[in-house]
């Protein structure tokens, strides 16, 4: 009888001790990731380390999106580290309910000293985010861009990104016009692209809006994509 005190306070220390424990270690989780690179310059064969340091091979295609790939987040950040693992390349955030994500690839203009090669913009994987038979833009410009997909006009801010669902005014070949618009040095309007895309159910696009690093002039570039995104 006289031993049940020592087992009760052995307990309770054991439930002190264990959740500090925990709150030490690194949360972890797993989701479905595709990339996709914006600009010139390719991104280098990378690779993810997950638990128990499994690595996942990454590779960047051109032009279009990869197959999904498992990577892991710790803390809510998916790191890319360079082939031998030597190298911290880049770094993406995400959510902790995140399953299934899109990863842009852009080249860090800024690199050396504490700066990565690589910024990442990750974007949720949704039907939200990719209406059916619509388009995801984003704009990685650094001024406000405006466009026109179909009937539907907007502004978006620099850093910014936004779903577009289906233009309702299509031709017979639910072919819609797409046009995007940057400021010139005097401040004026100006058409950097002008298309006809074509939207249909099990189509979707991402657009990217951006400063070609080397001619230094804002570009647009156009991804088609037959994936269907995740509900939510």
């Amino acid at each position: 009888m006289k031993e049940k005190p020592k087992n009760i306070l052995a307990l309770l220390l054991v439930s002190l001790l264990l959740p500090l424990s925990l709150h030490g270690q690194e949360a972890m989780h797993k989701l479905d990731c595709r990339f996709v690179f914006v600009g010139r310059e390719r991104p280098p064969v990378m690779i993810n380390q997950g638990e128990e340091n499994v690595e996942t091979d990454i590779q960047v295609l051109p032009n279009r999106l990869t197959k999904p790939v498992q990577c892991t987040a710790t803390d809510g950040t998916i790191r890319f580290l360079s082939k031998e693992g030597q190298t911290h390349l880049a770094s993406a955030r995400v959510g902790s309910d995140w399953r299934h994500a899109i990863i842009v690839f852009i080249p860090n203009p800024g690199k050396g000293g504490d700066k990565l090669p690589w910024r990442c913009y990750p974007i949720e994987d949704t039907s939200s985010n990719f209406p059916s038979a619509g388009a995801h833009v984003t704009n990685f410009h650094n001024e406000e861009v405006r466009f026109l997909i179909g009937e539907q006009r907007a502004n978006l801010a620099s850093g910014r990104s936004q779903g577009f669902s289906q233009p309702e005014q299509r031709d017979t070949f639910n072919m819609a016009p797409v046009v995007f618009q940057f400021k010139n040095l005097k401040g004026d309007w100006v058409t950097g692209k002008e298309t006809m895309v074509k939207f249909t159910e099990g189509i979707r696009y991402l657009m990217f809006a951006y400063i070609d690093p080397k001619t230094k002039r804002p570009q647009v570039k156009v991804f088609q994509d037959f994936a269907k995104p995740a509900a939510g």
